[in-house]
């Protein structure tokens, strides 16, 4: 919905009034809270079909780190993205390929958890606020307004939060 619609007190749109950094923030708390203090015994627990949660966290810092590029090239005026991560739409494989591409050590893959989202993060600070309801195909084949990408990130972390709450118990 346009912001002249929404003016003329037309239909909300779905992410009215929600706040994409707090989103991104609590989100990303929320997962280093379930995590605790977690020893690498613990990250190498299998939590979701063969992934550990080691394996994981580098995959979600690995989304960010692509939500990050898109802000970039959006940002720079890029409208239209081709499918850049996985032209062929082979998503398992390219998740596979981060994996396999991550640091061992689990203090590794933490720093790289915290750098990612603080990167992407920024990026966002930096965005216009007018560029959040433009509705853009990204270049992972989804189309969305900006704001509905970066919300996106906030639900991917809170979605393997939680499978990573109940592959672990409680801690």
């Amino acid at each position: 919905m346009t912001t002249d619609a929404q003016a003329e007190g037309g239909i909300q749109g779905p992410y009215e009034g929600v706040d994409h950094l707090v989103a991104l923030q609590s989100a990303r708390k929320q997962l280093l809270d379930i995590l605790g203090d977690l020893d690498d015994d613990a990250a190498g627990q299998v939590v979701h079909d063969e992934w550990r949660v080691r394996d994981l966290l580098t995959h979600l810092a690995s989304w960010d780190r692509l939500v990050l590029g898109f802000l970039e090239d959006f940002r720079s005026g890029q409208r239209e993205f081709a499918e850049t991560a996985s032209p062929l739409n082979e998503w398992a494989a390219w998740n596979a390929e981060q994996v396999a591409a991550a640091p061992h050590s689990l203090a590794e893959v933490l720093r790289e958890l915290d750098a990612a989202r603080d990167a992407l993060l920024n990026a966002t600070y930096e965005l216009d606020p007018a560029a959040l309801p433009v509705d853009v195909l990204a270049p992972w084949g989804f189309a969305d307004t900006v704001l509905g990408h970066l919300l996106a990130q906030a639900v991917h972390d809170a979605q393997h939060a939680d499978q990573i709450r109940r592959a672990l118990g409680p801690r």
